[in-house]
């Protein structure tokens, strides 16, 4: 991989990404792989704090001197490829991970965890491009009816058609927006599922789930399940966890195989 730095390359390129917009980020593909592709309800109550938080994430003082605040980063902050990633799409995700950092009761203004938070945006960009390229480049596409379905759902999860007009309205994003976020998340997620690194995943042996399950009920005081009762979940758990490390193995040889220019 090539990964030049802004002094090393002030060119940017005419091309944009795709808009991420309320996609919940690559560092969390592997969760959106097992079926949480992304969650609208990210912008619902309580983003507002996250929000206000973020614009002090990329000035966080001691935890570098040279990090600028978002309203001094450059309109592009990294390039795949030659495909712009935009100061925009980095904040949104920074918001995101925010949010999710909050609602674990995490402190924002703690200098580690705003240097962690910015670190997990930009990488999180980086290999949603990176994924993106690819699953263009293998031909991957979706049928319409199953976008649809997957726009449904999410509308379901709120109790009528005009508080999620609303929510989307505060979110700052069109149907059509969303649409196209949803048709982005589920063509990478198909094409990370048909690639050799995922399909190859192993299924867990007997040896594997026995081995979860002692460590699992290891001083345990009172009653625990059977091992057969619960070997469902644990199959289910151990095959995560490779689906996972599938994943990121993935984006690994995909960010060795691209040019990667981070700006910031």
């Amino acid at each position: 991989m090539t990964e030049e730095t802004k002094d090393t390359k002030d060119t940017t390129s005419t091309q944009t990404t795709t808009p991420v917009g309320i996609i919940l980020m690559i560092i969390i593909l592997c969760a959106a792989v097992a079926g949480g592709i992304y969650w609208f309800t990210t912008y619902g109550p309580g983003t507002e704090t996250a929000n206000d938080d973020v614009a002090g994430l990329f000035d966080t003082g001691g935890a570098g001197a040279d990090t600028a605040a978002f309203a001094e980063l450059p309109d592009v902050v990294a390039e795949v490829n030659g495909v712009a990633i935009t100061k925009e799409t980095l904040e949104n995700i920074a918001t995101q991970i925010s949010t999710m950092y909050a609602q674990q009761g995490m402190n924002l203004s703690d200098l580690a965890i705003a240097s962690e938070v910015r670190t997990q945006a930009l990488e999180s960009v980086i290999n949603a491009e990176v994924l993106s390229q690819a699953a263009a480049a293998a031909g991957t596409s979706v049928e319409a009816a199953t976008i649809e379905e997957e726009l449904a759902s999410v509308q379901a999860q709120f109790p009528d058609e005009a508080t999620f007009a609303a929510e989307l309205e505060a979110a700052g994003i069109t149907l059509d927006e969303l649409r196209a976020d949803v048709t982005e998340q589920l063509t990478v997620n198909t094409y990370i599922m048909n690639t050799e690194e995922f399909t190859a995943v192993p299924a867990i042996t007997d040896e594997e789930a026995r081995e979860f399950y002692d460590q699992s009920v290891a001083g345990a005081t009172g009653e625990v399940p059977a091992f057969e009762e619960v070997r469902p979940q644990i199959d289910a758990q151990l095959t995560q966890q490779k689906q996972q490390e599938a994943v990121s193995g993935l984006v690994e040889k995909l960010r060795a195989e691209a040019t990667v220019d981070v700006k910031i």
